[in-house]
């Protein structure tokens, strides 16, 4: 099945997919198999060889697609140009993509969802109140405004009228009937309380000449208060109604909500000469070709990386308080350093209390701020000695968060952030188009080579209360 845009699409839209990427040659991305069960023969496809390897499912079938929009970028070519694509298209596109696009620090940082063309829409889901009750408003975010008696036969706090300073009475009616008998309060915010008595009328704070009546059936009250209401002054109620046998039923709305998103090119060039070529390959025994394309999509891989990164530090609306370096007196150094993780449980706890919904699972960690986690006796390293430029998984602190270490931010900076595996909970979209792709390799009577590579990809901030950003001072 294919995963796109966050939809799965089902089979019939996967096996067109499967059929496109076969032409990829003994490099095929799904071998095909035909399986007889009695009179009834199914197609079944499993993933080829340029596909092994990636174990995570979302991620392989993701370079899958980016594979094929490589092949259809390759299709639409016209027949003279698609022969100076000839060896370098089948040399690099498809092993390019099956070597960077799986190890993008982007896909374990936010949420990927690939654009079927160079404008496309991204999907995230809403859950909404669809009635008011109480003091849960219609429109607003259930995980973001929750009520503790929405389903319920409780109205806690609906707001009847508000005060105009100049007078004690007022009318109108209760939203959600019938209400029950002996269960209604009417508070103001200047400090004033009505109840019911349970046979119609309204006792408390209220002027003696006033009605003071309450219909249970309609919902119709006129209170006089005691005191003219203060301007401003909210007045609420609440109270129970019969849920059972009324159209009055709490409602909820699912939204899918969608942002259109333009892939932007990314584009870089480089040159070398002939003479260079042929040294390289005498004196070295090593193609400058390979060399020069590896270091165009090392780049590209980094940029887009860091492009992401920058993002998230922007967009984020958590803040933690600085950590400072320096000890208290009569305190170890190593006991001090203890309290840095208090400084990130804080963190983790704002991204929390902001979303309502979810914790930071990383850390992307200047070199300053690697000092010091890498020596917290919670910390795990992972892999072997980092190679090459760039952000780099380091390893887990306290089983918990997976740390990426980042020479290129703020030496004393670090971002806290949650990926987000659905629509409805992610702060981020990153949508490829087409990765890591090579014009053909062109020499011209000046006897220097030249060949290109570009990418095209959409970004998308969705909600900057999933990161927070902490620094450590001296």
């Amino acid at each position: 099945m294919i995963i796109r845009e966050g939809v799965n699409k089902g089979m019939e839209d996967a096996t067109r997919l499967m059929e496109g990427l076969a032409k990829a040659k003994d490099r095929i991305l799904f071998e095909k198999a035909y399986e007889r069960r009695g009179s009834k023969t199914t197609v079944r496809y499993t993933m080829g060889e340029m596909l092994e390897g990636i174990k995570d499912e979302k991620v392989r079938l993701m370079t899958a697609l980016m594979m094929h929009n490589q092949q259809e970028y390759y299709d639409a070519l016209d027949e003279t140009t698609r022969l100076q694509y000839v060896g370098s298209f089948d040399r690099w596109a498809f092993p390019i993509v099956r070597a960077v696009f799986p190890n993008l620090i982007a896909h374990e940082l936010v949420s990927t969802q690939p654009m079927q063309g160079p404008t496309s829409l991204v999907f995230f889901l809403k859950f909404l109140y669809g009635v008011t009750k109480g003091t849960a408003v219609a429109g607003r975010d259930i995980i973001e405004n929750p009520s503790t008696s929405f389903t319920s036969k409780e109205i806690d706090s609906e707001q009847l009228d508000v005060g105009t300073g100049a007078v004690a009475q007022y009318t109108g009616n209760l939203a959600w009937v019938p209400a029950l008998a002996g269960r209604l309060q009417i508070v103001t915010s200047d400090g004033l309380l009505v109840t019911d008595d349970g046979a119609g009328a309204l006792i408390g704070d209220v002027n003696a000449g006033g009605n003071n009546t309450i219909n249970y059936s309609t919902g119709a009250y006129d209170v006089t208060f005691s005191a003219n209401i203060t301007a401003a002054a909210t007045i609420d109620a609440s109270y129970d109604y019969d849920n059972e046998g009324t159209y009055l039923q709490p409602e909820t709305d699912m939204v899918l909500t969608s942002r259109p998103v333009t892939a932007q090119a990314d584009r870089i060039v480089s040159k070398w000469s002939l003479d260079v070529q042929t040294d390289y390959k005498i004196v070295h025994g090593l193609d400058a070709e390979v060399e020069l394309v590896a270091a165009q999509v090392s780049e590209m891989k980094y940029e887009i990386d860091h492009k992401i990164i920058n993002d998230l530090f922007r967009i984020s609306t958590n803040v933690q308080p600085a950590w400072s370096r320096t000890v208290g007196a009569g305190v170890s150094y190593t006991e001090h350093k203890l309290s840095f993780l208090d400084s990130l449980v804080q963190a983790q706890n704002r991204i929390y209390s902001t979303t309502q919904r979810a914790e930071a699972e990383w850390i992307v960690a200047g070199v300053g701020v690697c000092n010091v986690i890498e020596t917290l006796p919670g910390f795990k390293r992972t892999g072997g000695a980092i190679k090459g430029r760039g952000v780099h998984k380091i390893g887990v602190l306290n089983n918990q968060w997976t740390v990426y270490k980042d020479s290129y931010i703020n030496t004393d900076t670090y971002l806290m952030g949650h990926k987000g595996d659905n629509m409805w909970d992610t702060g981020y979209i990153y949508a490829p188009y087409q990765m890591f792709t090579q014009t053909p390799t062109i020499t011209l009577t000046d006897f220097l080579v030249r060949k290109g590579t570009w990418s095209r990809y959409g970004r998308m901030p969705v909600d900057g209360g999933f990161y927070c950003t902490g620094t450590i001072t001296a």
